[in-house]
């Protein structure tokens, strides 16, 4: 039992780090969506330039797009916030990440939560707490017997929901919510299974997440959706064979769910897919990507729910790019960072 847990462990560890791969993957092939004519991100057809000015004090990150940025000098990432046209990017501190991190931000702007260790010595990861500005940082979980993941803010700011694993007793991962400043910590679902990545419903009353499940001996992971109390769980995407389904996102108007699924199995490559909360109407929105081995990866919905947000590595590149719920590319990348400096693991704050 020891050794499956720890198989376990490892999958999930593998794609909790995904991201800082793909930062280091050389990808030369074209991509093969459909590009749009209509969107452009400024007058001349260029993506914008990014600055290191650090983020104003007291601002709110509210309508911005907040990502990581990947640097090879640094080797370590650090967060960034822009504009939803990819202007006006800035810095938001000094803190550098060791691996890309999960990154959410209060509903009013004000703060960012995200994964570091704990200390030096440790490797579980420790869910932290800073402004906007990058100022009052502290850690809210600060237990190193327990490898955190997922934080997601509640709709209402109140809460935080995220999963843990202690690797002391060497248990499961199960889904934990505590309030917003790290106290009351409950777990809500059974320790007797294995619950990753969960994410809000726009409405804070349920969530959806990732359940593990075993097809023909191999690890895999289905969608699921239950209340907030761990009631009324339901699949909504079953796993099939050589497929992997990760990284749910809800739809701002609670309709829709945007993932990534890894088709063959073999790591590479992942399509971005979206499906109706009873499970119909599931959609590939880069599927001619994925036929020629393009990564498009983390879906985040736009605040009408028309686009989505998301990562692609291109010539070497990781930045961000914009599509419509059909898949057409709206654009340039949003992002326009080159092989020693890559954009990804993106959120959009809604106003």
């Amino acid at each position: 039992m020891k050794h499956k847990t720890k198989n376990i462990y490892d999958l999930i560890t593998l794609f909790m780090f995904a991201v800082c791969l793909i930062a280091t993957t050389a990808i030369t092939k074209t991509m093969a969506f459909h590009l749009s004519e209509e969107f452009i991100l400024n007058d001349d057809n260029h993506t914008l330039p990014h600055t290191n000015d650090q983020f104003a004090l007291n601002e709110s990150l509210k309508g911005k797009i907040v990502f990581l940025r990947y640097s090879v000098e640094d080797e370590g990432y650090q967060i960034y916030s822009m504009d939803t046209n990819g202007g006006n990017q800035k810095r938001t501190s000094d803190i550098l990440l060791e691996h890309a991190a999960h990154l959410s931000v209060s509903p009013d702007g004000s703060k960012i939560i995200f994964l570091k260790k704990g200390n030096e010595d440790n490797e579980n990861r420790q869910i932290w707490i800073m402004n906007a500005d990058g100022s009052g940082l502290s850690n809210l979980t600060n237990n190193p017997e327990v490898n955190h993941g997922g934080p997601g803010w509640s709709p209402d700011g109140n809460s935080i929901v995220y999963h843990a694993r202690n690797t002391v007793s060497n248990g499961t991962f199960s889904l934990y919510i505590m309030d917003a400043d790290g106290s009351n910590n409950r777990m809500i679902t059974s320790p007797l299974s294995h619950q990753y990545f969960p994410f809000w419903s726009p409405d804070g009353k349920s969530l959806v997440y990732l359940g593990l499940r075993t097809i023909d001996g191999n690890n895999a992971f289905s969608i699921e959706i239950m209340n907030i109390d761990g009631t009324e769980r339901r699949t909504i995407v079953e796993p099939a064979a050589r497929e992997n389904n990760t990284w749910p996102r809800w739809s701002p108007d609670g309709t829709r769910i945007a993932f990534q699924r890894m088709i063959d199995g073999s790591g590479d490559p992942y399509q971005i897919f979206i499906v109706n909360i009873d499970g119909s109407g599931i959609k590939n929105l880069t599927e001619a990507g994925g036929n020629y081995g393009i990564r498009a990866e983390m879906p985040a919905w736009s605040p009408d729910g028309n686009h989505i947000l998301f990562q692609a590595p291109l010539g070497g590149t990781t930045n961000l790019y914009l599509m419509d719920t059909n898949g057409v590319i709206q654009g340039n990348a949003i992002t326009n960072g080159t092989n020693r400096e890559h954009s990804l693991s993106a959120i959009w704050v809604f106003d």
